[in-house]
């Protein structure tokens, strides 16, 4: 009985080996599969050019990238030149708002300095605000600074005709000296009336 399996499942192994392409299913089959064979060609194909175009589109981003970048940086310079010249604009609003030159302070700033102080930054905002940074060789020089912008220095129990609200925001000692730091209000100029007699 194993002889008689064994030879009836070598004779099945045979007629599995041997493919007749004569018989009914044989030529339908291979044209099956030349069409997966052609469709997998296609397939390939189609995938090889949509990674050559995703490629492309990769590079094309980078340099759209690369070229915005360029133009943000640009788009920053300019920026900061605007707000330069708003800066200025807002400069000069406030010394055409105050409708007369500005020298009336830098008079009171001449007329009121002690000799060994020196000014190393002026600074006028939009609200008439300053502030001085300034350099000495002595604390007194600072005191008597402090005094002179809060005091009229011609009669000392009165305010400065020109400044007010005077604070020192801002001291440092190093070996060139002591530098400070005030800030205060500018007052209008005083205008004069010529009167008729």
């Amino acid at each position: 009985m194993d002889n008689l399996n064994i030879q009836n499942i070598q004779g099945k192994i045979q007629q599995l080996n041997t493919l007749n392409l004569d018989e009914e299913g044989g030529p339908k089959l291979a044209y099956f599969f030349l069409g997966v064979f052609l469709a997998g060609v296609l397939l390939m194909l189609a995938l090889l050019g949509f990674y050559f175009a995703l490629n492309n589109t990769a590079a094309k981003t980078k340099a759209k990238l690369t070229d915005a970048q360029q133009q943000m940086t640009a788009l920053k310079q300019n920026e900061e030149k605007i707000n330069e010249a708003t800066n200025l604009i807002s400069a000069l609003k406030i010394i055409h708002s105050q409708k007369s030159n500005p020298t009336y302070i830098f008079q009171e700033l001449a007329r009121i300095l002690p000799k060994n102080v020196v000014l190393v930054n002026l600074a006028i905002d939009e609200s008439n605000k300053m502030k001085i940074d300034a350099k000495t060789t002595s604390l007194t020089a600072v005191a008597k600074t402090l005094v002179a912008f809060s005091h009229d220095k011609d009669k000392p129990t009165e305010e400065n005709p020109v400044f007010k609200n005077v604070n020192l925001t801002g001291i440092s000692f190093d070996k060139a000296g002591i530098g400070f730091s005030l800030e205060m209000e500018v007052k209008p100029p005083k205008t004069t009336t010529k009167e008729t007699k």
